[in-house]
């Protein structure tokens, strides 16, 4: 059988292979019998820096994810506060227009009174009036009470009579 060798292959020695070489020219043995074993550290193993890539991929995930939460958070508590702000304006704005309608019910209703009282008067002074024209003329006493003409907009009390 034929092996297929079309894998192409560095052929640079890597450091550790030239520090044997190295040592073999100089008649050193570097073989593991003598106790020390020799380590490339140029190459660091793949498995630990992919586990290292992995973790500061994750970690980085992570702080992104607590930014843009942060940034979340911060959008949520200034829309918050604005909205409260429109609430607490609106609420202003309907207090004082409650406030305006009872102070205008508080001056319709001292205007009813004065306008009642002034009524009261004129027709005071009125029967005053012709009390003294009654003096005077030596007229009979007249009745100042209703003759029963007085009428309510053109209705009367008959629509409450029973049936």
């Amino acid at each position: 059988m034929e092996e297929n060798k079309d894998v192409a292959v560095d052929e640079t020695p890597t450091a550790a292979e030239k520090e044997e070489k190295v040592l073999k020219d100089a008649g050193k043995s570097t073989s593991i019998e003598d106790g020390i074993y020799k380590v490339d550290l140029s190459k660091p193993p793949k498995e630990e820096t992919d586990a290292v890539q992995k973790q500061q991929a994750i970690t980085e995930s992570k702080a992104q994810l607590a930014q843009v939460e942060a940034q979340l958070d911060s959008q949520k508590l200034e829309k918050e506060a604005e909205i409260k702000m429109m609430l607490m304006q609106k609420e202003f704005e309907f207090n004082m227009q409650l406030k305006d309608a009872d102070l205008n019910v508080i001056k319709d209703k001292e205007k009813y009174k004065e306008d009642r009282k002034d009524e009261r008067t004129k027709i005071q002074a009125s029967q005053q009036s012709e009390l003294i024209q009654q003096r005077k003329n030596n007229t009979p006493p007249k009745k100042f009470e209703s003759a029963g003409f007085d009428t309510l907009g053109g209705f009367g009390l008959e629509q409450f009579e029973p049936k």
